[in-house]
C-alpha cells in the first residue's frame, strides 16, 4: 500500500499487488525504499523463500546442527523490487543469494537512494546457516564484503552507527552482538 503522509498533496491511498512467484511477500525485512522519477519506488528487502518451520517448536537452542537449522529455517535473501506506481507493474530481482537476515543501511541515507546494505549473513553461502558474519552489500556495483567470525561465533543484528565527519556513506562502524557458542556468552 502506498500511503500518502500527512499534508501531502496526494489524498489517495494507492494499492498495488505483488505477482505471486511461488514465495510469499508477506514478511519481507525492509532495507530501504526511496522514489526515482515521480513514478518509481525502489524497494531493498531481505525476502524468505516461504518456508515455514516444521518439527518440534523451536525453543533456545533453536539448533544444535546446521542441518537441524537448515531444516527448521527459511532461506533468506537480498531482493530489489521495482513498482511502476502508474501501472501498478512490479518486478523482483534477486540482489545478492547469499544467506543475509537483518538488513540495515546508513540512517543518512534513508529514504533516498543508497549504495550499501549492511546485513548479518550465514556461513555457508546461498545455502540455509543461522547469522553469523556480517556483509557490506555494494548494490551500485552488485559486489560485496563479508566478515565471518570463528565457526563457533554468530553476530545478531547489525546497527550502522555513521562519524558525523564521515566522507561518504559507509564512513562509520557496523555494531552487532557476538554470541561465542563454546563459551554461552
Amino acid at each position: 500500500h502506498l500511503i500518502p503522509r500527512v499534508g501531502s498533496k496526494s489524498k489517495a491511498q494507492k494499492t498495488i499487488p505483488i505477482p505471486f512467484d511461488g514465495a510469499s511477500d508477506a514478511d519481507l525485512q525492509f532495507c530501504n525504499a526511496y522514489e526515482v522519477d515521480g513514478n518509481t519506488i525502489v524497494m531493498d528487502v531481505i525476502r524468505s523463500d516461504g518456508r515455514t518451520a516444521t518439527g518440534r517448536p523451536l525453543s533456545w537452542p533453536w539448533a544444535t546442527s546446521i542441518d537441524e537449522y537448515s531444516r527448521t529455517a527459511s532461506k533468506k535473501s537480498l531482493w530489489r523490487y521495482t513498482i511502476q506506481i502508474g501501472s501498478g507493474k512490479v518486478t523482483k530481482e534477486c540482489i545478492d543469494n547469499l544467506q543475509a537476515s537483518f538488513g540495515v543501511i546508513n540512517p543518512a541515507v534513508s529514504g533516498q537512494k543508497h549504495q550499501y546494505i549492511y546485513a548479518a549473513v550465514g556461513g555457508n553461502g546461498g545455502d540455509i546457516a543461522p547469522p553469523q558474519g556480517i556483509a557490506k552489500f555494494n548494490v551500485g556495483d552488485g559486489t560485496k564484503e563479508v566478515w565471518m567470525p570463528q565457526g563457533y561465533e554468530f553476530c545478531g543484528e547489525p546497527m550502522c552507527a555513521p562519524k558525523q565527519s564521515a566522507d561518504g556513506e559507509d564512513g562509520g562502524y557496523i555494531l552487532s552482538v557476538l554470541f561465542n557458542g563454546r563459551s554461552n556468552e
